[in-house]
């Protein structure tokens, strides 16, 4: 590996005699390692537990995880070792314990989001969002594999939640930046490293948080994170933030065996993790709370003059007055109990407070006690999906979507299911046929007990209704591959 000079000699400043066991680590193959979807699957597994995440566990190689069906249906999120330390943060400031609301303003891929998922109350709001359209999309799907009720995934840029006034108790900020933690894991990062980017990627995060840190409530706490090792973009932004922003420091309590460092900070502590020292990748957390109001930026300003809607002018053009936004600029509406008793059945509903809500022709199942908030920010953001989709009306009727049959609110009475082998399970998440002796109808097909998707039984022949943009398309192995199950 070789590793930029300039940064051999600042990490070589930052750590002295321990470099070298850095450098050591740098050139090992990175630990593998997962977080486990309890709701979903609830054995446990005789594997190394990561000590600051319930749920997480380090495998002893890297399998082909596309090829495992449990993944597909959302039993597990292959996530980094260090980055799960994120949880004894959420634990230890109480977010846990109360309704709160919540924004994930950096969140694709969906590691810290699905993490917040299981850990946030039922009665929480968590708004996951990702400014890149494409990494948005992506982030969805990984939402909807996780299944939830009170999750809204947006794709906005940090200033649209600045605009939005005090709004939000917790914020987790895992800011872009120059990966130098990620090094032994993705090689391109190297050849990207250079002061240059260090300095952008230095403005950009304080960009990020100026722009949407006035959402946050007074009192409220901001969870800044990053995967480098750099004092540019870790330390002295957290200086930044203290100086500049009214923020102070939130010490947490750790255990040594851990190996996290303590980074002082004028007086109070963040956290590093280095490979050398943590099983993990590197990886830096603060936790911050809000102490004052936030400044009002010209940025600010300029993007509330620009989402004040414009007044609409005379014209003789009615299709142009008529014409209908853009689906994920439409707004959400209450659904009415006549038209919800077509699917309600499909729901093991058993207590849930849930409310259903519409935006066209497709309809939600979204946390009761936060529609309004839902209905206030669909208004002022772009929304790519909310809470559990239910299904989508149609001509010839009511049809269910995908995430339902993921759902741990799915009726196991409304619908049969089949279980399928290993190598048809695969087969159907390729979108190939696959036989299955279901009566007539919609059903569902499984693997070891875990729903994957639907089919269509007509006769002898079964439709997969797999979603064509999640298909496996590598090729499959002739030899069975692993699944997390040979781990059981």
């Amino acid at each position: 590996m070789n590793l930029p000079s300039q940064f051999v000699e600042r990490v070589t400043t930052q750590l002295g005699e321990e470099v070298a066991a850095l450098f050591n680590a740098l050139r090992e193959s990175p630990p593998v390692s997962l977080r486990i979807h309890t709701g979903k699957f609830e054995r446990s597994l005789p594997l190394d537990s990561v000590p600051w995440a319930n749920d997480g566990c380090y495998l002893s190689h890297r399998p082909v995880f596309t090829l495992d069906p449990l993944f597909h249906a959302g039993c597990y999120y292959v996530q980094e070792a260090s980055s799960m330390f994120l949880e004894q943060a959420v634990r230890q400031i109480g977010a846990t314990e109360e309704p709160l609301k919540v924004l994930d303003l950096c969140a694709a891929p969906g590691g810290k989001t699905t993490h917040l998922m299981d850990l946030l109350s039922r009665e929480s709001l968590l708004v996951s969002n990702e400014v890149i359209r494409s990494r948005a999309w992506v982030l969805a799907e990984n939402v909807l594999k996780k299944s939830g009720t009170n999750t809204i995934v947006t794709n906005n840029d940090p200033v649209d939640f600045g605009v939005l006034g005090t709004t939000f108790d917790l914020m987790v900020v895992d800011a872009p930046c120059s990966g130098e933690g990620l090094f032994r894991k993705n090689r391109d990062s190297i050849n990207e490293w250079s002061p240059e980017n260090l300095n952008l990627c230095s403005q950009r995060q304080r960009r990020i948080l100026t722009d949407a840190l006035p959402s946050l409530k007074v009192d409220g706490h901001l969870i800044y994170s990053t995967c480098t090792f750099n004092p540019e973009e870790n330390e002295e932004v957290v200086r930044w933030l203290i100086r500049e922003h009214g923020y102070e420091l939130v010490d947490l309590e750790l255990d040594e065996t851990w190996g996290f460092a303590e980074v002082d900070i004028m007086g109070s502590a963040a956290y590093q993790a280095f490979p050398h020292r943590v099983r993990g990748e590197g990886f830096f957390l603060a936790v911050l709370r809000k102490t004052q109001p936030s400044k009002v930026t010209s940025q600010l300003k300029l993007a509330e003059k620009k989402r004040r809607p414009k007044k609409r002018s005379r014209s003789r053009c009615g299709s142009c007055e008529t014409e209908t936004a853009s689906p994920i600029r439409q707004t959400f509406e209450r659904v009415t109990r006549r038209k919800s008793k077509e699917f309600e059945p499909w729901l093991n509903l058993d207590g849930e407070r849930l409310q259903f809500v519409a935006r066209g022709e497709q309809a939600y199942a979204f946390s009761k006690n936060n529609v309004e908030q839902l209905l206030m920010l669909a208004e002022r953001l772009k929304v790519i999906t909310v809470g559990l989709p239910v299904g989508e009306w149609k001509k010839h009727g009511f049809v269910a979507a995908h995430g339902l049959v993921l759902s741990e609110l799915f009726n196991e009475e409304a619908f049969s299911v089949q279980n399928l082998t290993m190598q048809d399970a695969l087969r159907y998440l390729r979108r190939e046929p696959v036989e299955t002796s279901l009566p007539d109808g919609v059903g569902a097909v499984a693997y070891e007990g875990h729903r994957l998707g639907w089919v269509k039984q007509i006769g002898s022949r079964s439709n997969n209704w797999y979603p064509q943009e999640w298909r496996i398309r590598m090729p499959l192995p002739e030899a069975e591959p692993w699944s997390i199950l040979r781990e059981v």
